[in-house]
């Protein structure tokens, strides 16, 4: 039976570890270093992660699509209202009902009575939150939304610049921009 070796350099020296690997576990060496070089990482953005414990919208070649944990998170409404904030940079979705002026089918029911995320076709609308966000319009975008209830009112709040949506809410919007 043929042993790996597992090998680490050290980034503030050119030591050499080396520590053998067998039976199919892993073994590691460690040592401790006065300075870690962070020069050359890049963060793991957050859009090449698993998106289903968290409401999320991807917006891709002029579609929007909003997943199903956003879907259940405003109780499983057929119809949304999307508002958006230029000058702060955000997007509000709200539920309403099929009737209201400017609502979106953004769900279905499949065969089997479970809801399933619609494909919202926007090129108009895709085009202006790319500009928004100063992106390419052919690029995919995924945004994570954060849930907020105000006034009795359930609102997912997603940030056009990707950054942390604070909870209270209380920048974005008045209750008059919600009606």
């Amino acid at each position: 039976m043929s042993e790996n070796i597992l090998t680490v350099m050290a980034s503030d020296s050119q030591e050499m570890y080396t520590h053998s690997v067998g039976d199919g576990k892993v073994c590691f060496v460690e040592r401790e270093v006065e300075k870690f070089d962070y020069d050359g990482f890049e963060i793991a953005s957050f859009e090449l992660f698993s998106s289903t414990n968290f409401p999320t919208v991807t917006l891709k070649y002029g579609y929007i699509v909003f997943n199903t944990r956003a879907i259940k998170t405003l109780d499983e409404c057929s119809h949304i209202k999307i508002l958006i904030r230029s000058d702060k940079k955000f997007m509000i979705v709200m539920p309403c009902t099929e009737d209201e002026k400017d609502a979106v089918r953004w769900c279905r029911v499949d065969k089997h009575g479970n809801v399933k995320p619609k494909t919202i076709s926007g090129k108009s609308f895709a085009a202006l939150l790319c500009r928004d966000m100063n992106r390419y319009y052919n690029s995919t975008v995924k945004m994570k939304g954060t849930f907020i209830e105000k006034w009795q009112e359930k609102l997912l709040v997603f940030s056009l610049t990707g950054e942390k949506v604070p909870k209270h809410g209380y920048f974005l919007f008045t209750k008059d921009m919600l009606n």
